[in-house]
């Protein structure tokens, strides 16, 4: 994708790009490319995909009938009963291996569907609709880790590309409709008055409605100007309606972007702009943030920098015989850095209650150590 000086200097040498794969594989004397990848990284190909059930347009039942309706079976009571009967060496994921049209419902994480590995929904119309969003399970967790109550408003202090916000704005949205659903009809004594004397006849049903709730907020945080473009884009797609007058340039309002959900539970606020540039003070009323700044990467299965690990001890015996790894660490001490800020940041929010911070790093220095300072 893209049409950038690097992919015109790869597509130039394509030819000599393909003899040394050529030339590689007969060395290593492999005849596949993925051959060649370390376990690690091929283990992707067998890891099971993840989607989430948009709520924002949709509830589980809608969807479980759509796929039923496609041939999907439902495995959800069968996974329950291996992973209720389950040990640590005995893993409900490799006993009960998914395949073909099949799924199950994430034990942790409501609203979240497991499927078969490299199982492509890409196209899927549910997905093109917002209906289901592509989401790594371990993207899942921050926004369910913040669990926010229904009246918090809320920030993403790194928002793009969206799917943490989407999620986060997605819980939200239940919980305010929960609050404002009638309750079930129930019933009570009618009282009749006859000459100033009140007494009990037959019961009546009747249906008790709950109070009227007001709005919430989601903040979204972006500083890059073309990935906050991306986010309200994602926004739009997972259901957000946008609220700026459309004759603005590109839909915002100078660095802002205005939306809401279809009822107007939650109001949404994209902000081209750095969290660490905000005053926590303009912000009274938010009760929750979630944090989930850049990041080293190293925990993202798949990547490349898997193959300067593999088949090694342990990670600092590397940093210190490696120049590359060295230099490496450096890096992840930077980043580390810039996380304890924007932590810190996130903390001196005068009505904050509750934070949610996450990486997709294994490093400690993106993690513990980054919330123990």
């Amino acid at each position: 994708q893209g049409g950038g000086k690097v992919k015109k200097m790869i597509v130039s040498k394509q030819s000599q790009l393909q003899q040394s794969l050529l030339h590689l594989k007969a060395k290593r004397g492999v005849s596949q490319d993925i051959d060649l990848l370390p376990e690690s990284v091929r283990a992707v190909d067998r890891m099971p995909r993840y989607c989430r059930v948009n709520t924002i347009l949709t509830n589980m039942d809608s969807v479980k009938m759509r796929l039923k309706a496609e041939g999907f079976k439902d495995n959800t009571n069968k996974f329950n009963t291996l992973l209720n009967q389950s040990t640590q060496e005995n893993c409900p994921s490799t006993v009960f291996p998914l395949k073909g049209k099949s799924y199950y419902l994430d034990p942790h994480i409501p609203g979240v569907l497991v499927l078969p590995p490299k199982s492509d929904f890409h196209q899927h119309d549910l997905v093109k609709k917002g209906h289901l969003v592509l989401q790594d399970k371990a993207s899942c967790f921050t926004a369910a880790a913040l669990d926010p109550e229904p009246t918090w408003e809320c920030i993403d202090a790194c928002a793009a590309p969206g799917n943490k916000t989407s999620h986060l704005i997605a819980l939200l949205h239940q919980k305010q409709q929960q609050l404002s659903k009638p309750e079930e009809k129930r019933d009570v004594p009618v009282i009749e008055t006859t000459s100033g004397e009140s007494t009990t006849s037959s019961s009546s049903s009747t249906t008790i409605a709950s109070a009227t709730t007001a709005s919430v907020r989601v903040v979204a945080f972006e500083r890059d100007r073309k990935r906050s473009r991306l986010l309200a884009r994602r926004l739009q797609n997972a259901g957000i309606i946008l609220t700026t007058p459309r004759a603005k340039e590109q839909c915002w309002q100078g660095n802002e972007w205005h939306g809401t959900t279809q009822d107007d539970h939650v109001k949404v606020l994209v902000r081209h702009g750095s969290f660490l540039d905000s005053n926590p003070e303009d912000y009274p009323d938010v009760k929750a943030i979630l944090v989930d700044p850049t990041c080293s990467g190293s925990g993202m299965i798949g990547r490349v920098d898997h193959l300067l690990r593999h088949n090694t001890t342990s990670l600092p015996q590397l940093l210190s015989e490696t120049p590359q790894l060295s230099v490496a660490n450096e890096r992840v001490l930077k980043i580390a850095a810039f996380q304890k800020e924007i932590l810190a940041h996130a903390l001196s929010f005068p009505s904050v209650v509750r934070v949610a911070y996450s990486t997709c790093s294994v490093h400690n220095e993106e993690n513990e150590e980054v919330v123990k300072a």
